[in-house]
């Protein structure tokens, strides 16, 4: 891997504008993930100011024909995720490349969304996003262009993330697919419940009212293995506030906590879901090895304040063993001393 795409957003509501300029300026040590030459593409106006059918905002149905990965990440775009979400936009050329040659296979494809929350009423077309597989950095790109974000959410430490499971487990097909993983981003907790009210606003082909734990719980039965990406609440820095507590705990319930990583930095938010997909697929010491040996400064010296929110966010989800077997110069062993043993991987 190479960590060569760098990308800090001026602001978070210019995410589009500036993703799709450094898309096209961007170096990539891949040559299938090199983007196109700028196109003229269409500014995203206000969700206030644009009419649009809540049922266009997705698809009646996504089916990948991948026989390799799928790899869904929805990714909360309310205010409180400030300019996370853009920077993870922005590096979408390296990580499809990574993805395909060297974790999910060849003809693997990515499915990228946003949600936000149905409270705020003005923006109901907004609440979940997603439009189609992709599997190359040029069409993602394009994809990307399409997607419309909702800056601000309902203000309740909840958004619909419940409605973008429900709408992966009743509407995103993958016949095919060998692994299929479904991450989220966010730094608030689902609703307790999808309401059939807002499902139905949405498109989403649900019976009546389902249970957000049922949601879960049938989408771990159909094969989806499910990773949570939190960032503190807000503006905190920390993830040892009140609210970012709780958030944590209802997400524990639903996915285990071994399926939760906590971050606190956004520039090592590639780090982290590449760590996610070496656990999906078999390659948790090649990743910490790579990993160490790609974070050094120009006296190939570790540099540590990059290490360590990877070792700290990952321990749960790779393991304690895994990462001994890699120490992190500088962080004591076992780190935060919560993380689950793992076997030795070939």
């Amino acid at each position: 891997m190479s960590d060569d795409f760098k990308y800090e957003p001026s602001s978070y509501q210019s995410t589009h504008r500036e993703a799709a300029r450094v898309w096209n300026e961007a170096p990539t040590h891949h040559a299938s993930a090199r983007p196109a030459p700028a196109a003229r593409h269409r500014d995203h106006v206000d969700p206030e100011r644009q009419s649009e059918s809540n049922k266009d905002a997705l698809p009646p149905e996504i089916v990948s024909q991948t026989k390799d990965g799928l790899f869904v990440l929805s990714i909360d775009g309310t205010g409180s995720t400030l300019t996370w979400p853009a920077a993870i936009f922005a590096k979408m050329p390296y990580t499809m490349g990574e993805i395909q040659t060297e974790f999910l296979g060849s003809t693997s494809e990515v499915l990228l969304g946003v949600f936000g929350d149905l409270r705020p009423r003005s923006n109901d077309a907004y609440a979940v996003r997603f439009r189609r597989p992709v599997r190359t950095a040029q069409e993602a790109r394009e994809m990307l262009l399409e997607l419309k974000v909702q800056f601000n959410g309902g203000g309740q430490y909840s958004e619909n993330s419940e409605l973008v499971a429900e709408y992966v487990l009743l509407q995103v097909k993958a016949p095919q697919a060998t692994r299929k993983v479904l991450t989220i981003f966010t730094d608030e907790s689902p609703y307790s419940v999808a309401e059939h009210e807002d499902a139905k606003k949405l498109g989403i082909r649900a019976k009546g009212d389902m249970r957000t734990a049922t949601i879960f719980d049938l989408l771990k039965k159909d094969g989806w293995d499910i990773y949570i990406i939190l960032k503190p609440y807000g503006d905190n820095t920390t993830v040892t506030d009140s609210i970012s507590r709780q958030v944590y705990a209802s997400w524990e319930a639903l996915v285990g906590a071994d399926h939760i990583a906590q971050l606190k930095e956004k520039d090592r938010m590639n780090d982290v879901l590449f760590g996610i997909l070496a656990q999906t697929s078999g390659k948790v010491d090649y990743f910490y090895t790579e990993l160490l040996a790609r974070q050094v400064d120009g006296a190939g010296k570790p540099e540590i304040e990059k290490l360590i929110p990877v070792y700290d966010a990952l321990e749960q989800i790779n393991g304690v063993e895994a990462q001994e077997r890699h120490p992190c110069p500088g962080r004591p062993a076992k780190g935060l001393g919560r993380g689950k043993k793992s076997a030795p991987l070939m």
